[in-house]
C-alpha cells in the first residue's frame, strides 16, 4: 500500500484568495478516484501540485508517480462518465 498523504497544504495564486488552506487528506492507492467539479475549484491545480509543478507550503507524501489527462467536454449536458467513455472509445 502506497498512500497519498497531504498535510496542512496551503496554496494561492498571486493576488488571489487561497485555493487550499490547511488542507489534510489521506488517499489509499487502491481507491479508484476521479476529480469532478465546476471550473475554478482547484482540480487542475491539485494535479499540478501532485506533479510538483507549483510551489506549496505543507507536506505531500507519496511514492507514486502521478499522471494528468485533461478531458474537454463539448456537450455541457453530457454526464462526466459519458464524456469520459466517448473520449476513450475513439481510435488514436
Amino acid at each position: 500500500m502506497n498512500p497519498i498523504t497531504i498535510h496542512n497544504l496551503n496554496f494561492a495564486y498571486p493576488g488571489q484568495p487561497p485555493l487550499f488552506c490547511h488542507c489534510n487528506l489521506n488517499i489509499d492507492d487502491s481507491w479508484k478516484l476521479g476529480l469532478l467539479g465546476s471550473n475554478g475549484r482547484g482540480k487542475t491545480t491539485l494535479m499540478k501540485i501532485l506533479l510538483q509543478q507549483l510551489p506549496v507550503t505543507g507536506q505531500i507524501t507519496s511514492q507514486l508517480q502521478f499522471s494528468y489527462f485533461s478531458l474537454s467536454i463539448h456537450d455541457e449536458k453530457m454526464f462526466a462518465y459519458e464524456a469520459f467513455n466517448s473520449c476513450h472509445s475513439r481510435q488514436y
